[in-house]
């Protein structure tokens, strides 16, 4: 016998994930929308969760509604999946560059040392780092040695670190985020310009970008950020940092077609931390790691990757990625 009750819950439930596969399918049109996107694991989750309900209960016809509304739901990031399949090549380059960033989320403090272990284990050539603050501050003091070139704003919490002389560096500041304390001043870009052993001059920007829209500024950030671009050599140009914005959203597509830049970062489970998970009790969900990457890195076409991955977890609540870029002879 069918339970009333089962079968008007899972209809609510059927009605909740039309509409947000609906949302996901209108993120183009604006950003609200594009605010399902960035959580699009998680409606993953709950459709999986509604189909074992309705078999559980015997609602064949509600889950093969559901299973529909799965199909829906996955299609949007099927290109992300087919992205995350591809391996970097081996092709090497005139020359190459080793390039992490992390988030610190101003950890760090006592284990500075061992947090500055993880980062250089591979010896980077250069390290982006976002929330640079309380105890991160040591992390960046522990770097400072081998590290000792910095386009960092004014000691701010966007930092670009390099073990090479910068030719020329800079800065974008002035987002002023409305969640966090008033007058806090956040510098969303750090940016350094190196000369590479054969010459050649490339530039590297460190970013950290606010929420989501319509949560906050992010599309007013890379907007400014797509005219400070304009002053270097797209090819050449590598951008990487914190992106607060996950795969498929659709303003991964933005940023690459105003930039003129490739996303090299597809399939890393960057944000959460585990770390984070535990310090707020939260589960560690099943979820693809494809789907958990907030964490990016943007190159231009002269920059072939040769590989990329996550590090090991630091305490923050992201974890570090690193990306390993060769420039090309066919560059010009």
């Amino acid at each position: 016998m069918i339970d009333l009750n089962s079968t008007v819950l899972l209809n609510i439930a059927l009605a909740a994930l039309g509409l947000v596969a609906a949302c996901l399918w209108l993120a183009s049109l604006a950003p609200v929308f594009d605010l399902f996107r960035h959580a699009w694991p998680l409606w993953v989750i709950v459709a999986l969760v509604v189909i074992g309900a309705a078999v559980w209960t015997g609602h064949w016809r509600e889950a093969g509604l559901a299973g529909i509304l799965l199909v829906l739901i996955l299609l949007p990031a099927r290109g992300e999946f087919t992205a995350s399949l591809r391996q970097p090549s081996a092709t090497s380059g005139r020359a190459s560059l080793t390039l992490v960033t992390h988030n610190l989320w101003g950890k760090g403090g006592e284990r500075a040392g061992a947090v500055a272990a993880i980062l250089t284990e591979d010896a980077p050539d250069l390290i982006a780092l976002q929330e640079v603050r309380s105890d991160g501050l040591a992390v960046a003091a522990a770097l400072a040695a081998d590290y000792p070139f910095a386009a960092d704003c004014g000691d701010g919490p966007t930092r670009l670190l390099s073990r090479h002389p910068f030719v020329r560096s800079g800065c974008l500041d002035g987002w002023k985020p409305a969640y966090r304390l008033p007058g806090l001043r956040v510098m969303p870009a750090a940016w350094g310009e190196i000369a590479m052993p054969d010459g050649e001059r490339v530039v590297i920007v460190a970013v950290h970008l606010p929420w989501p829209e319509p949560l906050n500024a992010q599309a007013a950030v890379i907007e400014a950020l797509t005219i400070l671009f304009e002053g270097f050599e797209a090819d050449r140009l590598i951008v990487l940092g914190d992106f607060n914005a996950a795969p498929p959203a659709v303003i991964h597509e933005r940023m690459a077609r105003d930039w003129g830049l490739e996303r090299r970062t597809h399939g890393l489970p960057s944000w959460p931390s585990q770390s984070f998970t535990r310090a707020f009790g939260l589960p560690r969900l099943p979820v693809p790691s494809m789907l958990a990457g907030i964490d990016h890195v943007y190159a231009g076409t002269a920059w072939q990757t040769q590989s990329v991955s996550v590090l090991a977890d630091t305490g923050s609540d992201h974890r570090p990625v690193q990306i390993t870029l060769s420039l090309q002879d066919a560059a010009r």
